[in-house]
């Protein structure tokens, strides 16, 4: 009998044994199926970073493009202001001949209007000499 126990004992044992190994099993096969959900997971996360890198690329060479073009426009802007400047100063160069110039014909004008009313006088006195009477015939 005491072996019987002994059998018994050894039987119940090996059936727990079974039964936390099965359950640790179990458990295991858990964690693994975890496990390889997150590792999947986290591939389609580093897919998805990928993908934002590439965009991101991408987006860093359209700005590239852009500041090189606002670099070509301020450029252009820079040599306009030039051109600008050049014109402004032909102009101001242009004012001050034509300022020279209504300066130098000032005293020509002067002298022209005195012309002109010297012969508007003459034309005057040759119209209606002085002392010269114009008689009408039959007076």
């Amino acid at each position: 009998m005491a072996k019987q126990i002994e059998i018994d004992a050894k039987d119940y044992v090996d059936d727990r044994v079974q039964q936390v190994e099965a359950r640790i099993e179990a458990r295991i096969e858990g964690l693994e199926s975890k496990f390889d959900g997150l590792e999947s997971k986290f591939e389609g996360l580093a897919f998805k970073f990928e993908g934002l890198a590439s965009k991101f690329e991408g987006l860093a060479s359209k700005f590239d493009g852009l500041r090189a073009e606002m670099q070509g426009l301020r450029s252009e802007f820079q040599g306009m202001r030039s051109e600008f400047s050049a014109v402004s100063i032909k102009v101001d160069a242009i004012s001050i001949k034509v300022d020279t110039v209504i300066q130098l014909l000032n005293p020509l004008f002067g002298a022209i209007e005195k012309l002109t009313e010297k012969v508007d006088s003459l034309a005057a006195r040759i119209e209606h000499p002085i002392g010269f009477k114009t008689e009408e015939p039959g007076a």
